[in-house]
């Protein structure tokens, strides 16, 4: 098992917050922002339950959530603690590590992502990752992802990347490309590696 320093963790991010305040006087020099979410579970023996043992009385889910940005520019870290996860969560999950973080660049018609890549293909039948603490989910892809509106009501989307499978990443490679207007057309190929994804959306 992991032995994060939670404390330490909840100290950190007081100071930082307290950073983050002091910088919203600083407007020139970008933005700060932070966030943190801890969940907490004390678990006890009950006869009446018939719960005759209990391995952990005590598991957590918390989440540090730290972010910057200035300018076009974003960047953005994300910490997560399951020691051990609740009960209700996979056990995969257990452990601490610095999973997730990105940068970003947006202009007026392009922009441009890389790391953690949450991204969403239509109506998310065909490729959607995303994050779901309170079911435990999270397919986040390790990446790049690429947005590009050449003309009104026409996106181009183009996403590569490793998915997340609870503390470590996937061993696949998918290959997709959907191009949609009226009706759908699309390929994929799923094989050990990486993933390449494209899509293009024309609303009229």
């Amino acid at each position: 098992m992991y032995k994060c320093k939670i404390p330490v963790l909840l100290v950190v991010f007081a100071v930082f917050s307290g950073f983050v305040q002091a910088q919203e006087i600083q407007r020139s020099k970008g933005h700060f922002s932070g966030s943190l979410e801890t969940n907490w579970g004390f678990y006890m023996k009950d006869d009446k339950l018939g719960v005759k043992k209990v391995e952990d009385k005590v598991a957590t889910n918390t989440y540090l959530t730290l972010g910057y940005s200035f300018k076009a520019f974003r960047f953005g870290l994300e910490y997560d603690i399951y020691e051990p996860p609740m009960i209700g969560f996979s056990p995969e999950w257990e452990g601490c590590k610095l999973m997730r973080g990105f940068a970003e660049w947006a202009g007026e018609s392009l922009e441009l992502r890389a790391g953690t890549v949450y991204e969403q293909f239509g109506s998310g039948l065909i490729f959607r990752t995303y994050e779901e603490r309170a079911l435990g989910i999270n397919n986040a892809l390790m990446g790049g992802n690429i947005r590009w509106r050449p003309w009104d009501g026409v996106t181009l989307k183009v996403v590569a990347g490793v998915p997340q499978k609870f503390q470590e990443y996937a061993p696949v490679r998918i290959w997709e490309v959907c191009c949609s207007r009226k009706t759908e057309c699309c390929f994929r190929w799923v094989v050990p590696g990486y993933c390449v994804m494209t899509e293009v959306m024309n609303i009229m």
